[in-house]
């Protein structure tokens, strides 16, 4: 009997009836597209996650090596080499999908040049001589200082920040892996290659020397070429060794022999699975026997938040729209059945005054507006 009534009551107002339709698809159709913005949103942000995952150092504690030191003792008294052994304790660490550990020091070679900066000369580098060769004065510690060339030994190159972001590009050849650890292989940078004739195959001779005159000698084996896009670098008294056109990327192990040392890194990253996961994995490298007074955990997911910056800002219009949308909606419907309702007062006294019980009135006015709802929802 409801039903009945409710279908003969919107047959009898057809008017107000496909007005208040009209409206409602309007709203429902407003309503489905914030949502769909807001999922896709959602989708993008995961999707973004999961493809950039985030980045994790483990770097010395400053201000905590600051605080401990003894009055007038220079930083490098307390800032010990970082042993390959507590930077192990993290690697297997849940959400870790792989990690870097890198280590970098200053050579010579008496069989490549390196580029130059600019032609004049450099305090730290030796302009007009034969690349590779010490001056014929100074102490010990200025050889060791003077070097021409920056080896930065790494486990893996393939999510060094240069490479990934595009800053550098490989144009042959290829980037190391973890399988090269152990085996004299150099990428090196195109103009280093241009400037020495070097090509994908080619091999060249570098040395390191330590504080009392001791020389390393290691040689190299070109595997792989890349090209420098940009550089934030400013070239303004760059001595060579800084320019980043004499980077030569080999083997953690082989950089570790040229600096005498094959227990030690410099640092250690690690490439989590989900940026969301950075807390997580800071908690159980917490758990560890690291000592926390000399190391610290830096996370570095700029880049993530400067990719989802602007969904974000999609995500937020999205919960806005929908919030005025639903809110506007409510208020006109409202105002819309009660202007209805007021007008059909003496329809309602003729039903009460049939028998009809106040339930079953308003259980007819809610079926004729969730009628009206299901169509304008289906539209």
């Amino acid at each position: 009997m409801v039903l009945k009534n409710a279908l003969l009551s919107i047959k009898k107002s057809i008017g107000k009836s496909l007005l208040l339709l009209v409206i409602m698809a309007l709203i429902a159709n407003l309503v489905l597209a914030g949502l769909a913005i807001k999922k896709a949103t959602e989708k993008s942000m995961a999707q973004v996650r999961s493809s950039m995952g985030a980045t994790v150092t483990l770097s010395y504690n400053m201000q905590k090596l600051m605080q401990n030191r003894k009055k007038g003792a220079s930083m490098a008294s307390v800032m010990k080499a970082m042993k390959m052994s507590t930077a192990d304790q993290l690697k297997h660490l849940k959400y870790v999908q792989s990690y870097n550990y890198s280590t970098s020091v200053g050579v010579n070679s008496s069989s490549i040049d390196p580029v130059k900066v600019s032609n004049s000369s450099s305090s730290n580098t030796q302009q007009g001589t034969s690349p590779g060769k010490a001056r014929s004065s100074g102490s010990a510690q200025n050889k060791m200082t003077e070097t021409s060339f920056s080896v930065s030994g790494n486990t893996t190159m393939k999510k060094i920040s240069s490479f990934t972001n595009g800053s550098y590009k490989l144009i042959s050849g290829r980037l190391l892996n973890s399988n090269d650890d152990g085996k004299n292989y150099a990428v090196i940078s195109s103009a280093l290659a241009s400037d020495n004739d070097l090509k994908v195959g080619s091999s060249f001779k570098v040395y390191s020397t330590t504080s009392s005159g001791k020389k390393t000698y290691v040689t190299l084996k070109v595997i792989g070429i890349y090209k420098i896009q940009s550089s934030s670098a400013s070239m303004d008294n760059m001595s060579d060794r800084q320019n980043p056109y004499n980077t030569i990327y080999t083997p953690l192990k082989t950089a570790q022999t040229l600096n005498h040392s094959t227990t030690t890194i410099t640092s250690a990253t690690y490439y989590l699975d989900d940026p969301a996961h950075t807390s997580a994995f800071a908690k159980l490298a917490k758990k560890t026997s690291i000592n926390w007074n000399t190391y610290a955990l830096q996370t570095s997911d700029e880049a993530y938040e400067a990719s989802v910056s602007s969904l974000k800002n999609m995500e937020k219009f999205a919960n806005i729209f929908l919030v005025v949308v639903i809110a506007a909606g409510a208020i006109i419907l409202a105002f819309i059945l009660i202007l209805t309702l007021r007008s059909r007062f003496y329809e309602f006294g003729v039903f009460l005054s049939l028998g009809e019980s106040k339930a079953a009135i308003i259980a007819q006015q809610l079926v004729e507006v969730g009628l009206i709802a299901v169509l304008a929802f289906m539209l």
